[in-house]
């Protein structure tokens, strides 16, 4: 019996001749894959499909999905990343020209996506630019993989995906933050965030910023390095508020002796951004109408919502009744 391209019954026979046989007949006649596990350089060629695919956390994905990124769907089906599930039906409109071409069939082909032997592949390509491995799950697609030895100091490392999301970045940004004795690390993600770093930690995308062949291996590491060394030193020796607007819904506040603060939102950066312009200029504090101002929030506190008990006092301060200032000297 044949379940789908890569499972069958054929186990289940005693004799291992016919065993072999029937496999063969299978993977001739293209019903079933056999599985063979990518080399080291085509996991350097795969690497950036499967970070995007873990990051983007679907467990399907079309064959346009793969063709559009000129993408060997075929290769990634016999490394067992991608399963062939079924042809999407072509739809066809009444307005349709029917001499113009739809979809092809290898488009329309739908995958089912291993997430978990992505995330094993992943892990298993960061794994060589440590020096201590010690994986151990946080939460869902946040992981601890290790430390990588840089200035004689134990740098932590760890995987994330789904940062673009609000709740995942204040899991990872939450953990950070629960545990300032960690110090600076080392955040690898499928796909680039946009963040350069959250807290203490450089933001490291696998997608764009990895390439683990023997001699890339070495690059890549050196490169890590000095960009790690570059933001600590720069984290370490601020001696002026930095205020990084990233864009208009993302930003990061830099205040000497605190932890960086990463901002996600609109109303979130609109209202640091005028406490930063007030600091540095007339330093007479922001009124909390100007701060809520264009929103339906009735307090500063609302603007930041959760995160309000770890900014308060920390990074606002309140100067006097309906006023505001940033908690820095």
């Amino acid at each position: 019996m044949i379940s789908d391209r890569n499972s069958c019954s054929l186990n289940s026979l005693r004799d291992p001749v016919i065993r072999n046989f029937g496999r063969k007949l299978l993977e001739t006649w293209g019903i079933t894959k056999a599985f063979r596990d990518l080399d080291q350089d085509e996991v350097a060629q795969f690497l950036p499909v499967m970070a995007e695919l873990w990051d983007l956390n679907q467990t399907t994905q079309t064959g346009g999905y793969f063709s559009a990124r000129s993408i060997d769907a075929g290769r990634l089906e016999m490394a067992g990343l991608i399963k062939r599930k079924e042809v999407a039906p072509r739809l066809v409109e009444e307005d349709d020209d029917p001499e113009v071409d739809g979809p092809s069939v290898e488009d329309r082909t739908i995958y089912s996506v291993d997430l978990d032997w992505l995330q094993e592949r992943l892990v298993s390509a960061i794994r060589c630019l440590l020096n201590s491995v010690r994986t151990s799950k946080i939460s869902a697609g946040f992981i601890y993989v290790g430390t990588m030895e840089i200035d004689g100091r134990e740098v932590p490392c760890h995987l994330a995906r789904g940062l673009y999301e609000k709740r995942q970045f204040a899991t990872v940004d939450a953990h950070f933050r629960s545990q300032p004795e960690m110090g600076a690390g080392i955040l690898f993600t499928g796909r680039d965030p946009e963040w350069p770093s959250i807290g203490q930690h450089l933001v490291w995308p696998l997608s764009t910023n990895f390439s683990p062949n023997d001699d890339a291996i070495n690059l890549s590491v050196d490169e890590i390095r000095a960009v790690f060394r570059s933001q600590t030193v720069m984290t370490q020796n601020i001696q002026v508020i930095e205020f990084l607007r990233i864009s208009d819904y993302r930003a990061i506040l830099k205040i000497p002796g605190k932890q960086p603060l990463n901002l996600d939102g609109v109303f979130p950066v609109r209202a640091i951004a005028l406490l930063e312009q007030d600091f540095r200029g007339r330093r007479i504090g922001v009124e909390t109408s100007e701060l809520i101002e264009g929103s339906s929030y009735k307090s500063v506190g609302q603007i930041f919502g959760d995160r309000w008990s770890e900014i308060n006092g920390q990074y606002v301060l309140k100067a006097r009744r309906k006023v505001w200032t940033l908690a820095a000297s």
